[in-house]
């Protein structure tokens, strides 16, 4: 009797553990064949979007840019410090760049 019971337990053990390995390869494919299609779609978006184009005004086109070739504004520390050349600015980069020109001080001070 004993031998009965231990075999109907067994093949109920794997009877259970089969449909859960069944039940768990249905949900992997599925969630995979969702995966797959949202990376196509994006793919196919990549693909369809046009690079923007970029057109200047005739104005720039016909003269170019209008800088002083004495006057380089990037390498010319003084005008770069200079308070006024903030107020051209908005106030948070007008803060985060006193930020990291005061960051920069420090750092050659140490």
């Amino acid at each position: 009797m004993e031998n009965s019971s231990l075999g109907a337990g067994i093949m109920a053990v794997f009877a259970v553990s089969g449909g859960v390995v069944l039940l768990a390869l249905k949900v992997h494919k599925h969630l995979l064949s969702d995966f797959m299609e949202k990376i196509e779609f994006e793919i196919r978006l990549e693909k369809e979007q046009q690079k923007k184009k970029v057109k200047f005004s005739n104005q720039v086109v016909k003269f170019g840019p209008q800088l002083d070739k004495g006057e380089d504004v990037e390498h010319n520390s003084k005008r770069r410090n200079n308070p006024k050349s903030f107020e051209s600015m908005p106030l948070n980069w007008q803060a985060l760049y006193k930020g990291m020109l005061q960051h920069k001080a420090l750092k050659h001070y140490n």
